[in-house]
């Protein structure tokens, strides 16, 4: 009988070192560096940034919310706010345009390009006053130095820039 608890006993030593491995194994090689996450997160949105950037218009941020998103998920806690910031002007000029443009054939450039007193047919005044407020936001002193925060992080932690410029 003690040979087989002998054999037992090797067995369930094989077996907690079995899993010892796995579990090593698992903690090590499949949770994946956020850094480097973070850092493809960035590469991969820089096509589309760099393409916002170079279109010039106000509302190009809105067709890079996606990538901005992205990257707000996926960055590191020192900058977390700063990405929620940035991110949470650009939703707000993007749902204050979607309100305005809701039921018209305007475009957001359309609306971009109005005189200040100009309300045209079909978008409410008060509508109009939420673009200009969410689009000021996004101008303002704080989500330039949100913007600048993000960008040196990018810089010092990945190496590059938002735009791959």
């Amino acid at each position: 009988m003690t040979r087989h608890r002998g054999v037992a006993a090797a067995a369930r030593g094989a077996g907690v070192a079995g899993a010892a491995v796995t579990l090593a194994l698992l903690l090590s090689g499949c949770a994946g560096d956020p850094t480097q996450e973070y850092c493809d997160t960035v590469t991969d949105g820089q096509e589309q940034l760099a393409a916002a950037v170079d279109a010039g218009s106000p509302t190009a941020l809105v067709d890079a919310l996606p990538a901005l998103e992205r990257l707000r998920d996926a960055s590191p806690d020192d900058v977390a706010d700063d990405w929620q910031y940035l991110t949470g002007r650009v939703v707000a000029l993007d749902d204050a345009l979607e309100d305005a443009l809701d039921g018209t054939d305007l475009t957001a450039q359309d609306l971009v390009d109005l005189d200040e007193d100009e309300v045209p047919a079909g978008v409410e005044e008060a509508d109009l006053v939420a673009v200009r407020a969410a689009a000021a936001e996004l101008a303002s002193t704080q989500t330039q130095q949100a913007l600048a925060t993000v960008t040196a992080e990018v810089r010092a932690v990945c190496g590059t820039s938002l735009t791959g410029g």
